[in-house]
């Protein structure tokens, strides 16, 4: 598998409000503002009461680590959570690891109570070396009847090979607002013959081509 880029990489803490507001409480006019300027954010809030009922969101920001800059492309600061978006989720979490114990050590702001897990969502593209439809042979049958079909309707001898694998958890069984999904869909407007795809997964990034990787070992091994 060769990766050819990653697209998205998104991590989200989420926190009990009582716990982290400080005793005395929060000047946010002064929290917002700073966020904006040790971030180097483009585009930041402008209007209070909007950030009082949806949360401070930033776009288009940097921040060197350890001799490493950063792009940021969102960040959201909200009553009970914190995201940070960037191109991995190794970044993400770098940039929100260090807004969090930024805001703890300048702004009063205290450690939870409750350690609620992070949520992440990546997103790849991807190159296999083999082809998608070869892990699907239950579906060749089907391939070749839709091909038929459309040849006989539209007089078109179309190229059939599968387009898209979804995954994703039955969500009467997760907690509220809590969804697990996987997806692998070509590339719009490559060839197929380029078995070029792009994926989304709510895993961190370096899960997420770890599982890509064993499910194209699983389509070559099918091959053979």
């Amino acid at each position: 598998m060769n990766l050819i880029s990653t697209e998205h990489g998104q991590s989200l803490q989420l926190f009990v409000a009582e716990e982290i507001r400080p005793p005395s409480g929060l000047y946010l006019p002064d929290l917002i503002r700073k966020i904006s300027e040790r971030y180097a954010f483009a585009i930041g809030p402008s209007n209070y009461e909007t950030v009082m009922k949806e949360g401070a969101k930033y776009k288009d920001g940097f921040f060197v680590i350890e001799g490493r800059t950063i792009a940021i492309k969102d960040l959201g600061f909200f009553v009970d959570g914190a995201l940070v978006v960037a191109w991995n989720t190794d970044d993400a979490e770098a940039i929100l690891n260090d807004l969090i114990g930024w805001v703890v050590q300048n702004f009063g702001v205290r450690e939870p109570r409750t350690k609620l897990p992070r949520k992440y969502v990546s997103s790849v593209v991807v190159e296999f070396d083999g082809e998608l439809g070869g892990a699907l042979t239950a579906f060749e049958e089907l391939q070749e009847r839709f091909g038929s079909a459309i040849k006989e309707r539209y007089g078109v001898t179309p190229e059939i090979n599968a387009s898209r694998i979804a995954l994703s958890a039955d969500p009467t069984k997760l907690p509220p607002q809590t969804t697990f999904e996987f997806i692998i869909e070509r590339r719009v407007g490559r060839p197929f013959s380029e078995n070029r795809y792009f994926s989304s997964a709510t895993l961190p990034t370096a899960a997420h081509l770890d599982l890509l990787r064993a499910f194209e070992r699983r389509l070559l091994a099918g091959k053979n």
